[in-house]
């Protein structure tokens, strides 16, 4: 099993500000996303969670720009 999971994304015009700049609303979205098909590539996506009587939650993230 690897010890990084990793992919890559397309940064879409719609996610960037009028600089350029990724927006954070949009890095969160992806960081969500990649998260979910890293957790069902473990084989604990959103079902298996289910089936268990288990979840998760992101309560509280720290950002320094």
């Amino acid at each position: 099993m690897e010890k990084t999971y990793s992919e890559t994304f397309v940064v879409r015009a719609t996610d960037c500000d009028v600089e350029r700049r990724m927006r954070l609303s949009a890095l969160f979205v992806a960081m969500q996303e990649g998260g979910e098909r890293h957790a069902i590539s473990l084989g604990l996506g959103y079902d298996a969670m289910m089936a268990r009587g288990l979840f998760f939650v992101l309560a509280r993230i720290h950002v320094k720009t």
